[in-house]
């Protein structure tokens, strides 16, 4: 069995509004710099599944897929990055 592994960090920025924390004056949670999170994609194949080129998967081309993937993330904050979906509100109470 063979395992392919790729990592990147970066830092992330939250950036939902914060009214609650906001009007009692309360300090901000998220770090100046943002949070350092990473992203970890992997995963294990046999021998037998190696395809005409004895690849499994084009190991450069998914290097740049992960990439482009860290530097989205981290080139704002995360209600200009990421999709807006239902569900946001919940997540913004708990950060209060």
């Amino acid at each position: 069995m063979f395992s392919i592994e790729i990592r990147r960090t970066f830092a992330v920025r939250q950036g939902l509004p914060k009214p609650v924390r906001d009007e009692k004056d309360f300090p901000p949670l998220m770090p100046a710099e943002g949070f350092r999170v990473t992203m970890r994609k992997a995963f294990s194949f046999e021998d037998d599944q190696l395809g005409e080129r004895r690849w499994f998967v084009d190991t450069d081309a998914l290097d740049e897929s992960v990439n482009r993937c860290a530097e989205r993330s981290a080139s704002g904050v995360w209600p200009e990055v990421l999709d807006n979906r239902r569900g946001n509100e919940i997540r913004q109470i708990a950060l209060i």
